[in-house]
């Protein structure tokens, strides 16, 4: 057994070998299964009022696929997934984290950015990773893999990120749609934010910082099974993934997933129901660029009221100003 980041004993390298090339060949299968319906007409269902949340039976079906291939070859391990039941078996050390379609909104308007994520973690660090990606960054549908200490790769190409020692205005970098929200950002940043996309899926923005499509990503709030893979991948091509503390200002390398810390007392979960309430803000990028992005963001997002009251402010500083 090997010793990683976190004092957490790792798996042999057979056994993270094999977690990494059962993820990757499963990924492929269930996004080339998403290809063929890719571009028909689906029945859509939302899982939030509001046509929010959109699942389509291609989303249940691919877990299902997944579920089904991971309790076969590797009965003993749990199984946490966005669309199904949490399966929590006697060897809850390993656990396969999956997002069968990420990206839904843009597999049923046609927009072909979706991919399948599964992230293998040991007592809550990621070891394996597989994201298919029905775009990549080579231009056609591929498979990102990677595994603890054995580097990444897409199509078995390896993945390295360049270095750099701030993003650079010309290059692309992703932020949530609801970033420009976000105050308290330093002018400084803005200057070297780069050109800014928004993808509609966590996953891929994650497999792209790898492969050095995008220089960084920030990502508000995600759920565990966006980012489970993505994050590895991240690492293993040399780069860094950040987190913001729970009631914090400060930034932390993100080695290890845990339960979020209970809102008040006799409110603690844990194990997978814990998990599945994990959300957190990151930054993803080489190590030089995620340290200057996290610098210079504020803490977290500004709340409604926070917004509001920052409005009312600056609509009393236009009065005094246009009297005086």
């Amino acid at each position: 057994m090997a010793t990683a980041p976190g004092r957490v004993q790792l798996p042999d390298e057979p056994l993270l070998s094999a977690l990494e090339d059962r993820a990757a060949a499963w990924a492929d299968e269930v996004g080339r299964m998403l290809l063929g319906r890719y571009g028909t007409l689906l029945h859509v269902e939302y899982k939030v009022p509001g046509e929010r949340s959109p699942v389509t039976a291609a989303d249940r079906d691919a877990e299902a696929m997944l579920r089904a291939a991971i309790t076969r070859e590797f009965p003993s391990h749990s199984i946490l997934g966005e669309e199904g039941e949490d399966l929590a078996l006697h060897d809850e050390a390993f656990l396969w984290v999956l997002d069968p379609l990420d990206g839904t909104t843009n597999f049923i308007n046609g927009l072909p950015l979706f991919g399948v994520s599964i992230g293998v973690l040991y007592e809550g660090m990621p070891v394996a990773a597989a994201i298919f990606a029905a775009t990549s960054h080579r231009g056609g549908p591929g498979v990102y893999a990677a595994r603890r200490g054995g580097g990444a790769r897409f199509a078995g190409e390896p993945l390295r990120l360049p270095l750099q020692a701030a993003p650079q205005p010309s290059r692309l970098a992703a932020q949530p749609a609801h970033f420009v929200r976000w105050g308290g950002v330093r002018r400084e940043f803005r200057r070297h934010q780069g050109e800014v996309r928004t993808l509609g899926s966590v996953a891929l923005e994650l497999a792209y910082v790898a492969s050095g499509t995008l220089q960084y990503a920030i990502f508000g709030g995600p759920r565990i099974w966006d980012v489970a893979a993505g994050v590895l991948l991240v690492q293993e091509a040399g780069g860094l993934v950040v987190e913001r503390q729970p009631g914090s200002t400060t930034w932390m390398p993100l080695h290890r997933f845990t339960p979020p810390p209970q809102r008040q007392p006799g409110d603690a979960v844990a194990g997978l129901a814990g998990l599945r309430r994990w959300r957190s803000s990151l930054v993803a990028g080489s190590p030089q660029v995620a340290g200057f992005v996290a610098e210079h963001l504020p803490a977290s997002p500004p709340s409604p009221w926070t917004r509001l009251v920052r409005s009312v402010a600056r609509w009393v500083q236009g009065r005094r100003a246009r009297r005086s």
